[in-house]
């Protein structure tokens, strides 16, 4: 989902974007595989906002017909696409799988009332898979019944679908938690460590065999839409370059020229964007360093409390360092915006 389309929709203007949300609901009820709807659609915005840019209306693209040109746009999908979007259920269900067989790892491990020398191995805990097997399939039935029932029934905005598809997926939810934990219900369960390796293992498998779909996408939208400049931030950047005037007067290096200004702050920001590595890695640096500090201090009373202690490390780190690089990026994105508007000004 990096630099997807679904962040750059509302660039489009009013008649350009009904006629893209009209294209991304008729999409979304074909039933095909996560990777190649994200890739078509993005396409098809990469040729929505250069037409857009170029000032032609959107029928010179989809004609007066919207429909037939949904149908148009979607008539090479097949059997395949729909094959790999069961696939791609499946993955989210063995993501689950993983996420829940390590929390009860994780506190099987942590319970403080088993005496016992116990190891990774030896856990006796069971999942009841049966649960998420079951979960995954309504979803997966319910959602394509859902989306074909809206599409033909009335024109909604994909946002609406969306929210109908997440209340249904929340009832749907608690409806089979219900059934199977207050009821005690189960078709049948597996050791917690068989579920953790197969889930991992489909995986393991899933993400090579889907790596040419998931790196298909080539469209950089941020490269179509310009970043918004707001008065205060041009206000801000000019008083900058009339400090630096003032600054080289001072040191007698003669008068900056707003080119030569210009140029050292683009190479700031290359400089500053460098920096993404060293907020990435920062976490795992500080994690270590204060694991080691406390190890030959006060030490661990268990390897588990050990574990616990890095994980909440870094549950408490990387949020707080990626939202900073966020501010930062922000940042590097509006001088480059500005550096271009006042480049265009001078040509």
């Amino acid at each position: 989902m990096k630099d997807s389309y679904v962040f750059y929709k509302e660039k489009l203007n009013a008649e350009y974007r009904y006629a893209f949300e009209q294209v991304e609901v008729y999409v979304t009820t074909q039933n095909i595989d996560l990777y190649t709807v994200e890739e078509r659609l993005g396409e098809l915005l990469d040729i929505f906002l250069t037409s857009q840019n170029a000032g032609k209306p959107v029928r010179s693209i989809v004609g007066n017909n919207v429909e037939r040109f949904c149908k148009t746009f979607c008539s090479d999908f097949g059997l395949k696409n729909r094959i790999l979007l069961i696939f791609d259920w499946i993955k989210i269900i063995a993501w689950f799988l993983v996420a829940f067989s390590a929390i009860d790892i994780f506190w099987l491990l942590l319970d403080t009332t088993n005496t016992d020398d116990v190891d990774f191995w030896h856990l006796i805990s069971t999942q009841n898979i049966s649960c998420a097997i079951i979960l995954g399939v309504l979803f997966f039935i319910t959602n394509i019944v859902t989306r074909h029932i809206m599409f033909k029934t009335k024109r909604i905005s994909v946002d609406v679908l969306n929210a109908i598809i997440c209340v249904e997926a929340v009832v749907t939810s608690m409806g089979t938690f219900a059934l199977f934990n207050f009821n005690n219900f189960t078709l049948f369960d597996a050791p917690t460590w068989i579920v953790a390796l197969v889930s991992g293992l489909y995986l393991a498998t899933y993400y090579p065999l889907s790596h040419k779909r998931i790196k298909r996408q080539k469209v950089k939208f941020s490269d179509l839409v310009e970043k918004d400049v707001t008065p205060e931030f041009s206000a801000a950047m000019e008083k900058r370059f009339f400090r630096a005037k003032k600054r080289n007067l001072r040191r007698g290096k003669g008068e900056l020229t707003l080119e030569a200004f210009l140029d050292r702050e683009e190479k700031s920001c290359n400089r500053t964007e460098k920096q993404k590595l060293f907020f990435r890695l920062l976490p795992v640096i500080v994690t270590a360093l204060s694991y080691a500090t406390t190890a030959l201090t006060s030490g661990f009373e268990s390897y588990t409390d050990s574990i616990a202690y890095i994980l909440l490390m870094l549950a408490v780190e990387i949020p707080i360092l990626w939202g900073i690089w966020k501010i930062v990026k922000s940042g590097i994105d509006s001088r480059r915006a500005w550096i271009k508007a006042r480049r265009n000004e001078l040509e």
